[in-house]
Parts: structure tokens; C-alpha cells; sequence
């Protein structure tokens, strides 16, 4: 017989227990980003930089509420730290500190743009042979950015800061093993597909479920900023900075001559502290307290019904939530040439990138350069963004002596017994086109329209002079120089 004091005991031992019963893995929170496992994803909604239509905010493309694969915690797994609850479906890797990076992209239309955005997706083959053309494309951002190349052309810099807290990844090599279950709903929706492909069920099953499924995901912190800069404005600084980008090109529109940039040599020599522009976009994705995914890895919806993730196919027949002896491999099929057909019913088209090109046009300024001898007399080259003005210096001399002339030089002047000519094309419009120059460091003798010199060239007077008359009569000609360098006019 138990006497009341081995009993009390016993009963002491007993409740000493429950508090450690009720503090175990089944009371502890699970982390945040754990809910992005499993779950479908929309490549075409997607964006890992959030919505620009919201402060802040996790990748559109989450869908949150679409869970594919189930996730249990039978097995009392937890972080090392002990804080956290983990699934059994999931491997979590915890840091106690972050690790930081940078990361810095240029991107000139949507084609770059989302091949920046690819970095923090990772789709798999399966996705990328479907979509590789498409992603983002509906995205907010994403349009954004559509608009711009097509219609304001501009140049975007890109600049990263990610603390990465961690890593977690779906144990998909122990699926078929441990028997993972796929989430009720979705193997109820998947399993009431029609064998026969139909276009509108199909597609209303992807808009709602996604065209992928999250697998792994890097969590932590990522914030960002994107700058943008006018394309002219562009390819002057990298016709400065990185002229083995810039080469001329031919005709570009209304154009005789272009200056382009070649994107990729100039990604490769762009240096990462070179700002570009203004600040067009931020974002802000996680917080320390609340970390959300940074980077995540994809696979294809049709890859969800792969024989791994299936191995409990029977008991979904047997419960009824799958018809008898169902044609899983049929479904998967069909699931493909839906995701093959998904872009065109979503009304998207493919990404692209423009030429990095602008007109090579006369520099800004008001100007007057030498008539060529070849133009003939009284011409001066018209263009359809730009018509020179015709000018004529008229110099009469004496009639004491006979005036001697340089020939062969190429130049429209006369030179008669008693007065001299000599023909000038003008440039009177300051500012020609919106694509126009500045003048570019070299030098170069210019004569000047106006009162002043052009912006940026110092003026130097009475700097050379012109032979008038066989008497060595002279004339002060005003110069604008580039550089204070020996004189490209001068008798």
C-alpha cells in the first residue's frame, strides 16, 4: 500500500513535470518566414522589390494563402537556439548574426530589369524554360519600367544592402520517404482537374495557385535603391568615364551619326561607388524583428505533382478527396501546357531592352566654322533637326599692291586685287535638339556668334591673326578655345 506521504510525493513529482510539459517545442513560436515554404508563387505577379504602390511590403508574387505543401511539427524539431519551432517538412539554418552584402546592377530596360530581379528569384529549369522571357512582367515595378524604356528611355543604377539571417529549404529528398503530405485544399482543387485540357479551367487554376512553388528561401533584410538617369545624359558620362564602351554608330532616326553604348562592357568596368542620376525608387523588404525571404528558389507547379511528394496518393483516393486510380501524370501534363499558355491568357508580352543610342549632333552653342570649298558658294549644310546660317566676311584692302592669298586649303575665300571674302557656316541655335553636346575636352579654334564665349571655354582675345594685305594689315579675330593649347588658326 502507498502511504499519503509516498503519494504526495508522487503528485509533487508529477506537477513539477507539467510546467517542462508545457514549455516543450508545441509552445514555441514558429519563425515568421517559415510560411513562405511550400506555398505557390505567381512569376508573372512577382517582384522580390516589393510594390512600389505600398511602403514596403514582401514580393507580390507570395501567395501566402495558397499553401501546396503541408507543413507538421509531430517531431518536436527546433532552432539550435531552442527559440523557435521548426517542420519536420523544413531545415532551417539560423545565424546568430547576419552576414551583409552589397550588390550594385545598371539596367536599361525590362529585359535587364528582370534579369536584376533574378538574382532573389531562382527558378529552376522547369520555370525558366516557360517564363524566362515573362518574368515580373505584370509586376508594378516592373510596368513602370516598361513605360519609361518606351517612352523616356532612361538608364537605371541599382543598389543593395541584404543581411541575411538564415536559410531554410523544403527536405524534398526525404518527401517520399517520410510520406510529406500535400495541403488538403490544394491536392482537392488539383485532383478535381479535368483529364481533358481545358484552356479557362486550367488558367483559372493558375491564376489562383501560381506557377510555382517556393522551395528555399535566404531571410533576413533587404533594402534598396534604384536611380535613373536620361539616356543622352547617360551616354555622355560613360563617353567620359568608360569610353571603351561608347562607339559611333550609323544613321539613328532623323540622324546621319549616333553614339552607342555597349551595356555589357560597360556593366563589367562600371565601378560600384559611381552614383548615376537621381533616386527614382526605395524599398524595404524584412526587418531584424521580423525577418521575410530575400532570395528564394523555385520549382514548376507541374513539378509539385512529381512521384516524391505523392507517396500518400493512395489515401487520398481512399478518403475521396482524389478519384480512384487518378491520372496524376495526365493532370501534370496538362498543368504544362497550361503554364505554356499562361503569359499569352495574362496578356503579357516579352521582356526587351533598347539600344543605349543617342544622335551625334552638333555640340551646344552659337558658332561659326569655315565653309568648306566643296559646299560651293552661298551653302551651308541643312539637316531636318538643324539649318547653319550662311556668313561672309567682307575685307576690302587697298589698291596699292596686289593682295597674296594661301591656296589649296580647302576653304571657301576669294581673294581679289583689292579686297578678300571668306565664307562662314553659323550655328545661331544654342541648343539644337534634345540629344544635343557639350563640347568635349580636345582642342579646337571656333569662331564666336555672340557675346560670349561657349559654356565651359574660356575665351582668349586677339589670340591669332589673319594676313589682310600684301602691307601685313591685321585684324584682331576673338577665339574660344577648349584648352589653352597652341592656336588651330593662326597665319
Amino acid at each position: 500500500m502507498v502511504g499519503p506521504r509516498t503519494a504526495c510525493g508522487g503528485l509533487l513529482i508529477l506537477f513539477s513535470l507539467l510546467p517542462v510539459i508545457s514549455l516543450g517545442a508545441s509552445t514555441l513560436p514558429i519563425p515568421n518566414p517559415m510560411k513562405y515554404i511550400g506555398i505557390g508563387y505567381n512569376i508573372i505577379d512577382g517582384n522580390p522589390e516589393g510594390d512600389n504602390r505600398v511602403a514596403g511590403g514582401v514580393d507580390p508574387g507570395l501567395l501566402v494563402s495558397r499553401r501546396i505543401f503541408e507543413l507538421t511539427y509531430d517531431n518536436g524539431k527546433t532552432t539550435n537556439d531552442n527559440e523557435y519551432r521548426v517542420p519536420d517538412e523544413v531545415e532551417f539554418q539560423q545565424r546568430s548574426s547576419s552576414f551583409t552584402s552589397k550588390e550594385t546592377d545598371t539596367f536599361y530596360g525590362t529585359k535587364s530589369y528582370a534579369k536584376k530581379l533574378s538574382h532573389q528569384v531562382q527558378a529552376d529549369a522547369s520555370v525558366e524554360a516557360v517564363f524566362a522571357s515573362v518574368k515580373f512582367s505584370a509586376s508594378h515595378r516592373y510596368e513602370s519600367i516598361s513605360n519609361d524604356a518606351s517612352t523616356k528611355g532612361y538608364v537605371y543604377s541599382s543598389e543593395q544592402t541584404i543581411q541575411n539571417f538564415g536559410h531554410m529549404r523544403y527536405l524534398t529528398s526525404l518527401a517520399e520517404h517520410d510520406g510529406f503530405e500535400i495541403a488538403r485544399e490544394f491536392r482537392i482543387d488539383v485532383c478535381d482537374l479535368p483529364t481533358t485540357y481545358a484552356t479557362n479551367t486550367y488558367m483559372e487554376f493558375l491564376s489562383k495557385w501560381g506557377t510555382s512553388v517556393v522551395t528555399e528561401a535566404d531571410v533576413g533584410v533587404r533594402t534598396g535603391i534604384n536611380s535613373r538617369e536620361d539616356r543622352s545624359s547617360f551616354v555622355k558620362d560613360a563617353s567620359t568615364d568608360m569610353s571603351n564602351s561608347v562607339s559611333v554608330e550609323g544613321n539613328y532616326k532623323i540622324f546621319s551619326a549616333s553614339l552607342s553604348v555597349d551595356m555589357d562592357r560597360f556593366s563589367q568596368s562600371a565601378s560600384s561607388e559611381k552614383k548615376m542620376g537621381t533616386e527614382y525608387t526605395r524599398y524595404t523588404i524584412g526587418s531584424e524583428e521580423f525577418n521575410e525571404p530575400i532570395t528564394i528558389s523555385l520549382i514548376g507547379l507541374e513539378e509539385a505533382l512529381n512521384d516524391e511528394y505523392w507517396s500518400r496518393q493512395s489515401e487520398y483516393e481512399s478518403s475521396g478527396e482524389c478519384p480512384s486510380n487518378w491520372a496524376r501524370s495526365t493532370i501534370a501534363t496538362n498543368i504544362l501546357t497550361g503554364l505554356k499558355e499562361y503569359a499569352n491568357y495574362r496578356g503579357v508580352v516579352p521582356s526587351s531592352d533598347p539600344d543605349v543610342t543617342v544622335p551625334l549632333t552638333w555640340p551646344d552653342g552659337k558658332y561659326a566654322l569655315p565653309e568648306a570649298v566643296t559646299l560651293g558658294d552661298n551653302t551651308c549644310p541643312n539637316t531636318d533637326y538643324m539649318t547653319w546660317s550662311f556668313g561672309l566676311f567682307y575685307q576690302f584692302t587697298d589698291d596699292g599692291g596686289v593682295n597674296t592669298c594661301s591656296e589649296n586649303n580647302h576653304l571657301t575665300n576669294y581673294c581679289e586685287r583689292t579686297h578678300m571674302r571668306t565664307y562662314y557656316c553659323v550655328k545661331t541655335t544654342p541648343k539644337a535638339t534634345d540629344s544635343s553636346w557639350s563640347w568635349m575636352p580636345g582642342v579646337y579654334c571656333i569662331f564666336k556668334n555672340g557675346d560670349t564665349c561657349l559654356t565651359g571655354s574660356p575665351m582668349v582675345s586677339s589670340s591669332g591673326t589673319t594676313l589682310a594685305s600684301k602691307r601685313a594689315l591685321t585684324r584682331n579675330i576673338t577665339q574660344c578655345l577648349q584648352e589653352l593649347l597652341p592656336w588651330s588658326y593662326r597665319n
